[in-house]
């Protein structure tokens, strides 16, 4: 079943009890916790504890822990990476967010993509046995950036607990978004959770979801098509609006429920 919720770097300059409560404020049902301001990697687990217990109190679910762990880069060791997934369990969050390592797809060597794959695979198995999968963040300068590269690299990983977390790819491809919908058909099998964005044409500066160069129509049928179970997440505010926070995270939401057909 798709669900719609909000991810609280939409609130990067605040606190984290500030943006959990903009949060709720908002009429989100779920929350992507931020891996860094909000709750980072080191945090304590007295810290973890507080942020879940201000998390239930505004009745947000944790849908997934924001983190920045970059498989295959030679600082995120085993041991630093099951902090991450310590955080997550103790926040409760089913979801981890990481990232394919630090080299684009067209630069990148079959050494940088054997690297993530295998860390990956690592990963995954000590995800898996915490009932906590992995969503690999769909990102340029790492492996997920443009064409099929995303979905080839879940299907080298070959685990049920590593999915991808789909995005539009940004800046965007030379084509332009014209062919979005067979990019978004092409991924939503090995897709387990969504960051929802959009632009304006001039700058590429964030843009309202329902005035940008995105356009959602497809979208619903084609969620629905693949059955899709998981979270589309508001990850951004738009740029340049004179509305407060709190209002424009209220009109983002409404947007994002109309355009993906979720009441």
């Amino acid at each position: 079943m798709l669900h719609v919720g909000i991810a609280t770097i939409c609130f990067h300059d605040q606190p984290v009890e500030t943006a959990l409560a903009w949060c709720a404020a908002a009429e989100a049902r779920g929350i992507e916790l931020w891996g860094r301001g909000h709750l980072p990697a080191e945090a304590p687990d007295g810290a973890v504890a507080r942020v879940r217990a201000l998390a239930e109190e505004r009745g947000l679910e944790m849908a997934c822990y924001g983190s920045y762990a970059r498989a295959g880069a030679a600082e995120w060791t085993p041991e630093r990476f099951g902090r991450v997934l310590d955080i997550a369990a103790g926040l409760g969050a089913p979801r981890v967010r990481v990232w394919a390592g630090t080299t684009g797809s067209a630069a990148a060597t079959a050494a940088d993509w054997q690297a993530v794959i295998e860390a990956l695979r690592r990963w995954g198995a000590l995800a898996a046995d915490r009932g906590i999968t992995l969503v690999v963040e769909r990102h340029g300068n790492t492996l997920t950036d443009y064409g099929d590269t995303a979905r080839r690299l879940i299907d080298r990983v070959n685990l049920p607990a590593v999915r991808l977390n789909y995005q539009v790819p940004y800046p965007p491809p030379a084509g332009g978004y014209a062919d979005l919908a067979a990019d978004l058909r092409r991924h939503l099998p090995v897709s387990a959770h969504i960051h929802v964005q959009n632009y304006r044409a001039e700058a590429l500066t964030r843009a309202p979801l329902a005035e940008g160069i995105i356009r959602y129509d497809d979208w619903p049928p084609l969620l629905a098509e693949a059955a899709f179970d998981g979270w589309a997440m508001l990850e951004f505010l738009p740029e340049g609006s004179d509305l407060p926070p709190v209002e424009l995270a209220q009109a983002e939401m409404a947007s994002l429920r109309a355009l993906l057909n979720v009441r």
